[in-house]
């Protein structure tokens, strides 16, 4: 029996890639309550957090999986080497690349005024 709700299935692993795309794609159009929850200071916060939570969490998930502790320490652990590895890799890695990006750009000549 195919299930097309089932995250494992090829269907509705794509169906779910494609609602998720429209529902950033319309964002925008949301109900109010929805982009003011989107727009909070916390959620900003861990979307600046997304990318390095993202690369540890595997190790965690690992641990979770094994049973070696309990899930939210696991989950507050995740969170702590996530905001390490944000601010002391990612964020100065930022820094270093937009610095030589300034500094290799041309700077632009405004022209005057011909009038």
């Amino acid at each position: 029996v195919l299930k097309l709700y089932s995250p494992q299935s090829p269907l509705g692993f794509a169906g779910g890639v494609v609602l998720m795309a429209l529902s950033v794609a319309t964002i925008d159009q949301a109900w109010t309550p929805v982009r003011r929850l989107f727009e909070t200071p916390a959620l900003g916060r861990l979307g600046m957090l997304s990318f390095s939570l993202y690369l540890w969490q595997q190790p965690f998930y690992k641990l979770h999986r094994d049973d070696v502790a309990p899930s939210l320490l696991l989950l507050g652990a995740a969170l702590v080497v996530a905001l390490a590895s944000f601010y002391g890799v990612e964020k100065p890695a930022r820094r270093l690349i937009n610095g030589w990006r300034l500094a290799r750009s041309k700077p632009v000549q405004i022209l005057p005024d011909p009038a």
